[in-house]
């Protein structure tokens, strides 16, 4: 009897150290909280719960935690989302991994991993407590019945403890019978455009089970009425889609469409038009479904998918000598400024100097109401001013009250961004001046609009290109050539502006030129510094200077005047040296010998 209560009293004493050591761990885990919380106790075969569940960090520590669902062959529940979050201020992580797997190596997930490595707790009023946010879903399973309870389990492991956290239980219901309900998405793959521009747009579909049921869905059919303006061109599956044939509940039918817009040009160009679109769903249910009102296994949508996209109408298309540039490099021409090209970029250190602009030639007046803008690579266009002439000389600023508008044009490289101007503007030539850029400018462009009702364009002015002035006060001869050599006989040659194709005259009193554009269409004055940029002025301005005493006018040597006309200068001389002219150049006399020194600019316009 003596050993019996010894026994007794030993055992006791073991069960009591054995409480008092659990007891102990419990405590040191009380120092880290948690909470599991979930959006509803009871849940429908394939209808979804959500789960919180936070962890209030006590001290610095490596931190992994495991989410486990059941699982029997198959996952009874499966994880569809799992996301973390905590105050970054407060807390630091070394690793933050997250990571799903299935016990039946499939895509139905029932094990969540966070491996957040060593946590780091910072002396903090704010929050310190890790959130983590999931979602499951019922699946049907032969385990679940009504009333079942399924348990959700979530461990921890930090510091020297590793324990099971919280579990909750999620009790299921599984009706008699059941039907397949699927639900189809369509949209515009548009990217980053809000209107397509291009004449092909990319449609998505996407088919997948609803929340409501699990049931199998087989012999699927999609029906797509397309509008008039639609035509099929291509269709890919995307990655990791089924053919609808048969459609288990963790299935879906993901493709995407490529159509053809408006090919046979129906549609007026230069508006945005709408265009809409839906989709039908047919479909049966396996042979365990419950029957539709018709009594079969044949089941639709009760309402169809629709979307709708805006488009662009564009018929023209600018050709590449229509396109001229401040500068360019090499392998950026202005050519390659429009959409789909390269890029325009000006020469070198110039693609990041302010008065650089990329020039359109409508041929004739057109009207523009949008403008799309993109760069290329990490290079692009912040914000540009915009230009536009009838002759390509006067130019007016496009201006939103008293001020020259500054458009905001792209945010990155890679996407178009879409400028429609607040007024509509009408034009044969438009100029777009970058004075904003990442990197450097780097710019494709491209006009949408619609001929302008107005078709005047300025005719071209009559004149000689062929054409020097001879300024005897200052020592000058101003010329409209390209230099053979940057320094002859003590005489340097200075560059003009290179958009004055002839010279016209020279102020003596204002000390300024007056020369024609290189469209041949305006007259163009320059500042006093006569190397700088000439603007252009209008008809009647030149008339009046034409007839000052003041002016004096080129001297135009006819094209097929081969003589050297020396005879014709007056004075002859210009620094004590001798100059001619003919239909060739500017011609230096040495010795009783011309040699040619300068070449004419260009033949007539």
């Amino acid at each position: 009897m003596a050993n019996r209560n010894l026994l007794s009293l030993s055992l006791k004493i073991a069960i009591s150290l054995f409480f008092l050591g659990l007891l102990t761990s419990v405590s040191k885990a009380s120092e880290f909280k948690f909470a599991l919380q979930r959006s509803a106790e009871w849940q429908f075969v394939g209808r979804k719960v959500q789960f919180n569940f936070t962890i209030a960090v006590a001290e610095s520590t490596p931190l992994k935690v495991k989410i486990r669902l059941p699982f029997n062959r198959t996952a009874i529940l499966r994880i569809t989302e799992a996301t973390y979050t905590f105050d970054s201020s407060c807390l630091t992580s070394t690793n933050n991994t997250t990571t799903l797997t299935s016990s039946a190596s499939d895509s139905l997930y029932n094990i969540a991993m966070f491996d957040f490595g060593d946590v780091t707790r910072a002396s903090c009023d704010n929050s310190t407590v890790i959130k983590i946010d999931f979602e499951i879903q019922v699946m049907n399973h032969a385990h679940i019945i009504n009333g079942g309870a399924q348990w959700v389990s979530v461990g921890a492991e930090y510091k020297n403890h590793s324990v099971w956290a919280a579990q909750v239980a999620v009790q299921t219901i599984n009706p008699a019978s059941s039907r397949p309900d699927l639900k189809v998405e369509v949209w515009p793959d548009l990217g980053d455009q809000s209107v397509v521009a291009n004449d092909k747009v990319d449609l998505r579909i996407r088919l997948s089970h609803s929340d409501l049921t699990t049931e199998e869905a087989v012999s699927g059919i999609i029906t797509w009425p397309l509008p008039p303006m639609l035509l099929l061109y291509s269709w890919v599956k995307v990655a990791r889609s089924i053919e609808f044939g048969r459609l288990k509940f963790s299935d879906t039918v993901d493709l995407k469409c490529t159509f053809t817009i408006d090919k046979h040009k129906t549609k007026r160009d230069g508006k945005i038009h709408d265009c809409t679109t839906h989709i039908d769903v047919k479909y049966n249910g396996s042979i365990n479904s419950c029957s539709s009102v018709s009594g079969s296994n044949e089941f639709t949508n009760e309402e169809p998918a629709t979307t709708h996209f805006k488009y662009y109408v564009k018929h023209g298309r600018i050709k590449a000598d229509q396109i001229t540039a401040s500068s360019y490099a090499a392998s950026a021409q202005p050519h390659e400024g429009r959409m789909g090209g390269k890029a325009w970029i000006p020469h070198g250190n110039l693609a990041k100097e302010r008065h650089q602009f990329l020039e359109v030639n409508f041929l004739r007046k057109v009207q523009i109401r949008r403008i799309s803008t993109k760069g290329a690579g990490g290079s692009f266009v912040k914000r540009f001013q915009l230009f536009y002439s009838d002759d390509g000389a006067l130019w007016t600023p496009y201006k939103q009250g008293s001020k020259i508008k500054e458009f905001a044009a792209n945010v990155n490289g890679n996407s178009v961004a879409q400028i429609i101007l607040p007024l509509p503007l009408t034009a044969v030539f438009v100029r777009i001046n970058p004075v904003n850029w990442e990197n450097s400018i780097a710019l494709q462009v491209e006009f949408y609009g619609c001929k302008s009702s107005d078709s005047h364009i300025p005719s071209k002015l009559k004149f000689t290109s062929h054409g020097y002035l001879l300024d005897t006060t200052r020592n000058v001869m101003y010329v409209c050539s390209i230099s053979m050599e940057s320094n002859d006989q003590g005489a340097s040659w200075t560059s003009m502006y290179y958009g004055v194709v002839s010279l016209l005259a020279h102020d003596a009193v204002e000390n300024v030129l007056y020369g024609v554009s290189l469209n041949g269409r305006a007259v163009m004055k320059s500042t006093k510094d006569h190397a700088a940029k000439f603007v252009g002025i209008p008809l009647s301005t030149w008339l009046e200077v034409k007839a000052k005493d003041t002016t004096t006018h080129a001297v135009h040597i006819l094209k097929n005047d081969s003589a050297i006309a020396d005879h014709t200068i007056d004075p002859k001389r210009i620094k004590n040296t001798n100059w001619g002219v003919s239909a060739k150049g500017i011609h230096f006399e040495k010795s009783s010998s011309w040699s040619l020194k300068a070449i004419w600019m260009c033949s007539n316009p």
